[in-house]
């Protein structure tokens, strides 16, 4: 008999232990960053600031307020962030906009595009970071507005959307100063007024609020 109980209690001993293994599984993996990485692909007309301005329907300057929504995109899905408007190169948007980024979380999934590395600060994007704009900090926003969504998708490629600023306390003034000696911002300006974005219209006239740029010819 003392032989039966052993094995009952050797068998309920390891139920519950794995069961316990199970729930300690089951618990770490709500805790742990599972990130799931879509990789992005960009037409050729991108490798340059003028082939980028020539897809983008609006290049601006702007900050953003919050993080409005998440969306479906395909099997993905995509964060919209409320942005206020500093700067039009190309485009007139006033006061504030809705962008959209690819990514975000899904079903307690992250996920990210492999080119959400051209937005960060760093070389590097780091484990913690979701890839996403923050708000408060302030980019250089290339954008292809959509209809379906009534928002501006970005573009996060080299030569696309990146970060100018983390500080949420700069003002107008000082941001200036940061955009107007940003390469970046320079390049894609110049491209701009060279005329460039008008060779390959890509249906931007109906692009709303595109083809009016450059601040309304600097007001």
């Amino acid at each position: 008999m003392a032989k039966k109980y052993n094995i009952k209690f050797i068998a309920v001993g390891s139920i519950m232990a794995v069961s316990f293994v199970g729930i300690r599984i089951h618990l770490n993996m709500n805790k742990l960053p599972i990130t799931c990485v879509v990789s992005s692909q960009w037409g050729q007309e991108l490798d340059s600031y003028e082939g980028t301005m020539e897809a983008a329907s609006n290049v601006f300057v702007g900050r953003v307020i919050k993080q409005v929504g998440t969306r479906a995109r395909f099997e993905e899905p995509e964060t919209q962030f409320e942005v206020e408007i500093i700067y039009n190169i190309e485009g007139d948007l006033q006061d504030r906009a809705i962008v959209s980024q690819a990514g975000g979380y899904k079903n307690g999934v992250l996920y990210r595009t492999s080119d959400d590395i051209t937005i960060a600060t760093d070389k590097s994007v780091k484990e913690n970071d979701s890839g996403l704009i923050k708000e408060g900090e302030t980019y250089l926003f290339v954008t292809r507005y959509s209809e379906m969504g009534d928002w501006y998708s970005i573009y996060t490629h080299s030569k696309g959307t990146k970060i100018l600023s983390k500080d949420k306390n700069l003002d107008k003034t000082a941001l200036k100063s940061l955009y107007e000696n940003d390469e970046r911002f320079i390049r894609l300006k110049d491209a701009y007024e060279k005329g460039k974005s008008t060779d390959i219209r890509v249906e931007k006239d109906s692009a709303k609020n595109g083809e009016q740029s450059l601040q309304k010819a600097e007001e």
